[in-house]
C-alpha cells in the first residue's frame, strides 16, 4: 500500500493478469440489434437444462420507459453471454430495448456485453433482479421450484446443522453452488415431493417431501416403507386400529381446525418421531408433537426397522392381497 492515492486504472496494472477468454464491450444497441441477440435467450422449460429465468414483465416495461424518456444510461452491468453462446443474464434489457422500438423504431442505447463468460458463472450471477433458488432451479430445468429449493435446504439442513433451536436452520446461508450439488446427490427428493403432494391437505409439502427422502434413504427399500407411511397419513388408516400414522394425522387435522400453525422444521420433526414409532412397532409410545426440551429427532436405520407385513393394518393388508390376486389373474394364460 502507498501512502498516496494512486488512479484505479494504474492500481489494476500492477495486478497479476487473469487468463480468461472473457471480454467487455460497450456498445450501441436498436431493436434489430436486440431481436437477434435475444435468440441467444432460452425461455424457461421444465424438463430442460440450461435456461434463463422468466423476465419479469414489471421491470421490462420499467427498463422501455427509461429508455423512451431518454433517462437510460451507459452503466458497467453486463448482458452476459456463455462460453457455448447462451444468454446468462440481461434479458430483461433487451426485451426492453425491442419494446421501446415498438415505440420509437430508430431508438438505440448503450449496453455493456460481456462474451465468452465461464459457464459455471451463471451461479453467481445476481444482477438486477435479484435471482432466487427457485430462479436456478427452473434454468437447471426442474418443475416446482419454489418447495423443491425449500426441500433442498431443509435436507441439507437435517444433515449438516445441529437444530439447537427454532432458528438454527433459518440462519443458514443458503448458496445456489450448495443447492445445485444437493440436487445431483439427491435426485429423489423430487418424488418425494410428488408423494407429498397427495397428503399437502393436512401435511405441508416440504417438511413432507423431506420426511418421505430421509425414509426412502434410510430404508434402502426404494421406498416402500416411507410410501405406505405417507398413504397412511393421506388416506388415513382402519379405524379400529391406531398406529402412529393414525396419531399423527388426528394431530394435525385437530391443530388445522385450531388454526394451529408449526414451523416447517416442527413439522419435519414431528413427522420422523411418527415415522420411528410405526415403523418400530413402538405407536403405542407416540405422542403428537414435539416438547420444547426434546432433542431433534433423527430418522431409525433399515436395521431397526419391522418388515413391512408386521407394520400393515389388516385392511391394508387385505388391499396387498386383492392387488396381489389381479396381478396374478393377469399373468395367467388364456385358455380357449
Amino acid at each position: 500500500m502507498t501512502e498516496e492515492r494512486v488512479p484505479p486504472h494504474t492500481l489494476v496494472l500492477r495486478a497479476e493478469k487473469y487468463d480468461t477468454n472473457m471480454t467487455y464491450h460497450v456498445v450501441w444497441v436498436d431493436g434489430d440489434l436486440a431481436r437477434d441477440m435475444l435468440q441467444w435467450n432460452q425461455e424457461p422449460q421444465h424438463g430442460k437444462a440450461g435456461t434463463n429465468r422468466k423476465a419479469s414483465d414489471k421491470k421490462v416495461a420499467e427498463y422501455a420507459a427509461a429508455m423512451l424518456g431518454e433517462e437510460w444510461r451507459v452503466n458497467p452491468q453486463p448482458v452476459v453471454y456463455s462460453e457455448a453462446g447462451w444468454q446468462e443474464d440481461g434479458q430483461q434489457r433487451l426485451k426492453a430495448v425491442v419494446l421501446a422500438s415498438k415505440t420509437k423504431p430508430d431508438i438505440r442505447v448503450p449496453l455493456t456485453i460481456c462474451v465468452n463468460a465461464p459457464d459455471a458463472s451463471r451461479l453467481v450471477i445476481d444482477l438486477g433482479k435479484r435471482r432466487t433458488a427457485a430462479d436456478f432451479l427452473q434454468m437447471a430445468g426442474h418443475a416446482q421450484t419454489i418447495n423443491l429449493a425449500a426441500a433442498l435446504k431443509m435436507l441439507w439442513c437435517y444433515d449438516n446443522v445441529a437444530h439447537v433451536d427454532s432458528n438454527a436452520w433459518r440462519r443458514v446461508r443458503w448458496t445456489p453452488h450448495l443447492q445445485a450439488e444437493m440436487i445431483e446427490k439427491n435426485p429423489m427428493v423430487k418424488e418425494g415431493l410428488r408423494v407429498a403432494a397427495k397428503s399437502a391437505h393436512l401435511y405441508s409439502r416440504t417438511p413432507a417431501s423431506v420426511l418421505w427422502y430421509l425414509a426412502y434413504r434410510a430404508m434402502g427399500d426404494g421406498g416402500e416403507l416411507a410410501n405406505w407411511f405417507m398413504r397412511g397419513l393421506e388416506k388415513g388408516v382402519d379405524p379400529d386400529v391406531v398406529d402412529a400414522r393414525y396419531l399423527m394425522r388426528e394431530g394435525l387435522a385437530r391443530a388445522q381446525s385450531v388454526h394451529r400453525t408449526r414451523d416447517s422444521d416442527e413439522l419435519l420433526g414431528i413427522g420422523i418421531k411418527a415415522f420411528n414409532a410405526w415403523a418400530t412397532g413402538s405407536s403405542d409410545d407416540y405422542q403428537f408433537g414435539l416438547r420444547k426440551t426434546e432433542r431433534f429427532p433423527k430418522i431409525i436405520s433399515a436395521e431397526q426397522a419391522l418388515p413391512l407385513a408386521k407394520l400393515l393394518t389388516p385392511g391394508e393388508t387385505k388391499r396387498v392381497e386383492d392387488a396381489a390376486k389381479v396381478e396374478a389373474e393377469k399373468l395367467r394364460p388364456v385358455t380357449h
